[in-house]
């Protein structure tokens, strides 16, 4: 989405105001239980690492150890 399919009225709130109104938007889709499903590029991917998980579960990363990482660099 381009600045030009954003209404003008949003694009003048402060950021902080646009920010609170993006919060608010992903609540509503997350309260709305929809269920979005991924599209085939995503898909594709997913199984790509899953396929490599398989192959080489010894390149699996616990997420606080990833943290971590990224954090001392």
């Amino acid at each position: 989405m381009s600045d030009q399919q954003i209404p003008s009225e949003i694009l003048q709130l402060p950021v902080a105001e646009r920010i609170e109104l993006v919060h608010r938007i992903w609540d509503s889709i997350a309260e709305s239980g929809e269920a979005i499903q991924p599209s085939e590029d995503q898909q594709q991917l997913f199984e790509q690492r899953m396929d490599e998980l398989e192959r080489f579960p010894e390149r699996l990363t616990e997420a606080n150890d990833a943290i971590r990482e990224l954090m001392d660099e």
